[in-house]
């Protein structure tokens, strides 16, 4: 699972896209980065997580 924080706002936002995004590539963060401007200049901190594309071992 990779995270990557934008910005340092007193408010938060969690953006969990589509599992094709598990590990974000420099590409999609640079999109990203101009995608959540807005919400970072408006005040918030927004974490970006990339949940994995396949359960664990353990998970049904």
């Amino acid at each position: 699972m990779g995270f990557v924080r934008f910005g340092s706002g007193a408010r938060s936002l969690l953006w969990i896209p589509d599992p094709s995004h598990s590990e974000p590539t420099f590409g999609y963060l640079r999109f990203m980065a101009r995608t959540v401007a807005l919400f970072t200049q408006a005040g918030y901190t927004v974490h970006l997580v990339g949940l994995p594309t396949a359960p664990g071992s353990g998970c049904r």
